[in-house]
C-alpha cells in the first residue's frame, strides 16, 4: 500500500513542479506554464505511470488546495483540511487530517507560494525541437527526489513527460497524455461520497 500511495505522491508533482520551477528561474517556457496553472479555475491531468516494470494510469482534478486522484489502486480525494483515500483491495477507506510537511508532498499547488528558490534548474539538450526539457535538482536534500526532468511542449508550454529519480537511482516516468484547464468545480466533487462506495469501511484515523 506504501510503494502504490508514494506513486500517486508523485503523480502529483505533475502539478507542483511547474510552479517550482519557475520560481527557481527558468525560461519563458516555463513561466507560460507556470502563468497557465495558477489561472485557472480547475486543471483535469491524465498520465501513464511506468516504474519498476510496471505501468499504471492516473487522472487527477484540482482546484486550489483541493484534488482527487484516481488509479485502478486506489481513489484520493482532498477538500483542503480533510483527506479520504479508497482503497478497492482491502475494501476501506481511511480518513486522516494531513500535516503540513505531508500535504506539500501531496497538495498540487501548496508549494507555489512557499517553494522559492528551492530548486535548482538546467535546461537539457533537447534534439526536438518540439519540446524543451529542463532538470529541476532539490536545493534541500529530498528524500523521495534527487531530481526531475519535465519536458514541456514548445507550443502549448505544457508538459508531455515527467521522469523522477530518486537518490538511489530508481526512476518514476509519468507520460502525461492529456492536461487541460477548466470551470469552477463544486466544493462535493473532492470529497469522498460514500454512496459511490456503500460497502466500504470507513477507518477514521483522525
Amino acid at each position: 500500500m506504501r510503494k502504490t500511495i508514494n506513486i500517486a505522491v508523485v503523480f502529483m508533482l505533475l502539478l507542483s513542479i511547474l510552479p517550482a520551477a519557475y520560481a527557481a528561474g527558468t525560461t519563458t517556457l516555463m513561466e507560460q506554464a507556470r502563468q497557465k496553472l495558477l489561472s485557472a479555475k480547475s486543471i483535469t491531468a491524465a498520465a501513464t505511470i511506468a516504474a519498476d516494470g510496471h505501468t499504471s494510469h492516473a487522472s487527477i482534478t484540482a482546484a486550489g488546495k483541493a484534488f482527487t486522484i484516481k488509479m485502478p489502486q486506489m481513489e484520493i480525494w482532498y477538500d483542503g483540511t480533510t483527506q479520504w483515500t479508497y482503497n478497492p483491495n482491502s475494501g476501506e477507506t481511511s480518513v486522516t487530517t494531513p500535516t503540513p510537511q505531508e500535504i506539500a508532498q501531496i497538495n498540487p499547488l501548496s508549494l507555489i507560494a512557499s517553494i522559492g528558490d528551492g530548486y535548482k534548474t538546467t535546461q537539457l539538450t533537447s534534439g526536438n525541437s518540439t519540446e524543451q526539457t529542463m532538470r529541476l535538482i532539490p536545493r534541500r536534500p529530498n528524500p523521495d527526489l534527487a531530481y526531475a526532468d519535465v519536458t514541456l511542449n514548445s507550443r502549448t508550454a505544457m508538459p508531455t513527460q515527467i521522469i523522477l529519480t530518486d537518490p538511489q537511482g530508481n526512476t518514476i516516468t509519468l507520460t502525461v497524455t492529456s492536461i487541460k484547464t477548466g470551470q469552477a468545480l463544486p466544493s462535493s466533487t473532492f470529497r469522498y461520497d460514500k454512496a459511490a462506495h456503500p460497502s466500504a469501511t470507513v477507518v477514521d484515523l483522525r
